[in-house]
């Protein structure tokens, strides 16, 4: 929902093509009701996002949560995208680690690197105490460093 030229923040579920062209908007909770689309995130996600929250309505900046790609016949879901920012968040728990994860990650690092939007990586570890205000400030950091590179 947009009010005054600002989106609503943290309350829509926006699906994309592989181009990062908005293809679909969902409020949250008709997915909520659809099993395939039901995916709500770890509590560390959960602390990151809603943390993140804050900084974005102070800054005006729009921020996704559970945003889903299409490309071709492949499907990505991302933790956090920022638009403005052209930066993708995820929040990795311990599977990340496994060789064969890995592997997909990359793939999906660069299929994302290669559409000129930034992947950072947060694993779980850095949301929990006492981490977790340093990697929030981190991710606020480079968000506005984001922000400045792409709109000089």
């Amino acid at each position: 929902m947009i009010k005054n030229g600002v989106s609503k923040i943290c309350s829509d579920v926006i699906i994309r093509d592989g181009n990062g062209n908005v293809k679909t908007i969902l409020p949250q909770t008709t997915l909520k009701k659809t099993e395939s689309f039901s995916q709500q995130g770890t509590r560390h996600e959960n602390w990151i996002y809603n943390r993140l929250c804050r900084f974005t309505k102070k800054a005006r900046i729009h921020m996704q949560r559970q945003t889903k790609w299409f490309y071709d016949k492949t499907f990505y879901l991302t933790d956090i995208y920022i638009p403005k920012a052209r930066l993708v968040i995820e929040v990795d728990g311990n599977w990340h680690n496994a060789p064969q994860q890995q592997k997909k990650d990359a793939a999906r690092d660069k299929f994302f690197n290669d559409k000129g939007i930034r992947v950072i990586r947060i694993p779980n570890i850095n949301a929990e105490n006492p981490l977790k205000e340093k990697t929030v400030n981190s991710i606020t950091n480079i968000i506005r460093s984001q922000i400045a590179k792409l709109h000089r």
